[in-house]
């Protein structure tokens, strides 16, 4: 299928949001810090759509002549090189920070180099389980905290093709998009449920080892963290609820790509109108958000949901008015690499750290912008230097055993 620029581009700012937020509150960039705290949070949740929304509108077209192992191959050679890099790097760099900084590590992680935990957090880590763990759970910060959406991504993937088969076997347009509305509501419904019973569930009725888990190192928490913590454990981190994001994706690439094949996508001023819409609705988002302040963790992806499906949708079916920025040169070759901006920026703030702690270095708050930029020449040389060149090797042995078995 041919590729859509415009939503390449959008993966860049949707992982350059989180990487400029991540970065500054060690550089004492609160204002930075403070605008970007909600978008950044919500993007993981624009990629989880749109991931869902591309793969539908890759493979819903071949869906007979995919072979299975080779989908969950290709998804598999597309997140591991640049993510096992990463995590090899990390390696070094955290055994500096507990080197130079044990005091902090343990307060902060409850790590040290003599953890025997040490080792079992990082294989946790590199084998996606570690949201599983609770016991883990105050050490999945420890080395590359964004990883923690990868887990939902390999979920997502293993019932993918159940999924999209289901999908393929509704034939009307209007159906899809009232599939989309019903998955929503019911994200909602469940939401809700879950912040209803942890708010109001008896404290003693916490499992004792669930509870110690949320204690980061030597941190005391009180009874309104944990029930915070508890929200933004069970709704945000666990991969279960956020599956439902690539459904709806899935949904809406699977009504684009039939409007698309029967020529009904909509014309050139409806999708600008649909654009709008969009913009408004993600603006209602966060406006809600910023009232209810992200809803303890609940809502933060929630009330984003219809307004990043939609902009994706007015994206993919045609040129709007903002196709140009979107499908720039320079846009689309930093959102190929936004994958790898996501999952190594950590890597930088870590090392930074280090730096911070071992030199006693204090940065100047303009050099948060030159580390920034290093991190997006780091995401290009990850991109052209690993994630392409193994890709393409990993594909290429794919792609020999399918002949082999034909």
């Amino acid at each position: 299928m041919k590729d859509i620029p415009e939503l390449t581009g959008i993966r860049f700012f949707a992982a350059f949001v989180v990487c400029a937020y991540h970065f500054s509150p060690g550089f004492g960039m609160t204002s930075i810090s403070t605008a970007l705290q909600l978008p950044a949070m919500s993007a993981v949740s624009l990629f989880f759509i749109l991931s869902g929304f591309i793969l539908s509108y890759s493979y819903l077209p071949r869906l007979s002549t995919t072979k299975l192992w080779y989908f969950f191959w290709a998804r598999f050679a597309r997140l591991a090189p640049a993510f096992i890099t990463v995590m090899i790097t990390m390696i070094p760099i955290r055994l500096l920070f507990l080197m130079s900084s044990p005091e902090a590590a343990k307060i902060a992680y409850g790590l040290s180099l003599d953890s025997p935990i040490l080792v079992l957090s990082w294989l946790a880590n590199l084998s996606l389980v570690a949201v599983f763990i609770p016991m883990l759970n105050p050490w999945l910060y420890f080395w590359n905290p964004p990883a923690w959406s990868l887990t939902a991504e390999v979920i997502f993937y293993v019932g993918f093709p159940f999924v999209i088969t289901l999908f393929n076997k509704i034939k009307r347009e209007s159906f899809l998009f009232w599939t989309a509305v019903t998955l929503y509501g019911l994200l909602c419904l469940i939401i809700i449920s879950a912040f209803l019973i942890i708010m109001n569930m008896p404290l003693n009725l916490f499992p004792l080892w669930y509870t110690s888990s949320l204690k980061l190192g030597a941190t005391v928490i009180n009874e309104t963290e944990m029930r915070s913590y508890s929200l933004t454990y069970f709704v945000y981190l666990l991969p279960f609820l956020r599956c439902f994001e690539f459904w709806i994706g899935c949904s809406a690439g699977c009504l684009f790509v039939k409007l698309k094949q029967n020529d009904n996508l909509p014309q050139k001023t409806i999708r600008n109108c649909l654009l709008v819409l969009s913009i408004l609705l993600m603006c209602i988002g966060y406006q809600v958000n910023n009232l209810t302040m992200g809803g303890m963790g609940t809502g933060i992806y929630a009330v984003y949901t219809p307004g990043f499906t939609l902009f994706i949708f007015s994206l993919a079916s045609g040129k709007t008015f903002a196709s140009g920025l979107l499908s720039h040169k320079w846009i689309v070759i930093l959102g190929k690499s936004s994958y790898a901006l996501y999952i190594s920026h950590y890597a930088g703030m870590a090392t930074y750290q280090g730096l911070a702690n071992i030199k006693g270095l204090v940065f100047p708050q303009g050099s948060y912008f030159i580390a920034v930029g290093l991190c997006l020449a780091i995401s290009l040389i990850i991109y052209y230097l690993v994630e392409i060149p193994v890709q393409r090797w990993l594909i290429e042995i794919g792609k020999s055993r399918l002949i082999s078995s034909l």
